[in-house]
């Protein structure tokens, strides 16, 4: 009876052993997964925008034809941080820079948080394009002002 209740046990603790882990692997896969259309989005935009430069279509441009004149970036990871560099250079007017990772500077310019006083602007350009849903409503209500995608920009233009 001893041996039945040990086999017993060992069956069922390699039963709920599988089980946990079978949990953690298929949350690891759906993160990595998550990852990998994050970075396919993100691949695609740049290739649209870099296909946008050699036609010479302006993300400057585009705004100042919508009446857009000065904005917040929203996001300043490596894609912000090109818009940041390419409006600059066309002499755009970039109110503000915002992000999670408040408190550093790019350029000169601090990257404020979500929370610090900010003036008002035309727009809040959002360069974190894979949580733009998540993001647009808050970020409205937050600025007051309209919340565009930058893939909504690269892609109309």
């Amino acid at each position: 009876m001893k041996i039945m209740w040990g086999i017993s046990g060992v069956i069922l603790g390699a039963v709920l052993s599988t089980g946990i882990c079978f949990k953690r692997f298929k949350r690891k896969i759906k993160n990595v997964s998550e990852m990998s259309d994050k970075h396919f989005e993100m691949f695609l935009l740049m290739n649209r925008w870099l296909q946008n430069e050699h036609k010479e279509k302006k993300i400057a441009d585009y705004l100042k034809e919508k009446g857009i004149h000065n904005i917040i970036i929203y996001g300043v990871g490596d894609i912000g941080k090109n818009l940041y560099q390419q409006l600059k250079s066309e002499e755009f007017e970039i109110k503000y820079l915002v992000d999670q990772n408040k408190n550093q500077i790019l350029d000169g310019k601090e990257i404020k948080g979500l929370n610090d006083k900010m003036d008002p602007a035309d727009a809040v350009v959002v360069t974190a394009i894979y949580y733009f849903e998540e993001l647009e409503e808050e970020l409205k209500i937050r600025f007051g002002c309209p919340v565009i995608s930058l893939a909504d920009i690269i892609y109309k233009m």
